[in-house]
């Protein structure tokens, strides 16, 4: 009779077991929407990634307690929390899970996703490529001081050049010019300013 029994008793110490586990992702999830609502992203990021290693697999109706039904969208919410925390390769890797998943696809919060999305994507910046792009300029700058500096020594153009204050200014005016830029690109470079390299 005990052996007979003992598949119950399994039962339902597997259900008591599972018990805390299944309440601990949500009280994981509604506490990360609730620092999510309070603009406490880090903590939002925090209890949201605790909800997705509990239950990763979002679903469009899940009962939260009594007679509440909500989707449950794990990566969609932390992919929120940490767009908004400044973290958009995060963001954006928690937005692909949610899209594969689907079920975001078909929640009014899809809209949403995909607008931060795009802000993400044109926020994700090559700062070493326009970095790049702009010595190359910044190098036919100096160039061109270069060459200009030359003209000044060349024997056939010194009495012209002596003649016209038009050449030293515009030499003078090409290296402040150069030196500013200069200046200019390493401190937006040391900032990681896009913008600015630009």
């Amino acid at each position: 009779m005990v052996v007979a029994h003992r598949p119950i008793v399994t039962a339902l110490l597997a259900g008591l077991l599972a018990g805390p586990a299944l309440a601990d992702f949500k009280r994981d999830y509604a506490n990360g929407l609730k620092a999510l609502e309070d603009q406490d992203y880090p903590r939002a990021v925090t209890e949201l990634e605790a909800a997705v290693a509990d239950n990763p697999k979002s679903v469009a109706r899940m009962r939260i307690y009594g007679m509440r039904f909500e989707p449950y969208l794990p990566h969609y919410y932390l992919g929120e929390a940490r767009f908004r925390a400044g973290d958009c390769a995060g963001a954006l890797s928690a937005w692909e899970e949610a899209e594969r998943q689907q079920v975001v696809t078909s929640q009014p919060e899809y809209a949403k996703l995909q607008e931060n999305q795009a802000r993400c994507a044109s926020a994700t910046v090559d700062v070493t490529a326009i970095a790049n792009a702009a010595r190359a300029s910044l190098s036919d700058l100096g160039d061109a001081v270069d060459r200009l500096t030359g003209l000044k020594a060349n024997r056939l153009l010194a009495a012209d050049w002596r003649a016209s204050t038009e050449w030293e200014t515009a030499l003078a005016e090409g290296a402040a010019a150069r030196g500013q830029l200069e200046s200019e690109l390493s401190q937006a470079e040391s900032a990681g300013d896009a913008a600015g390299i630009e």
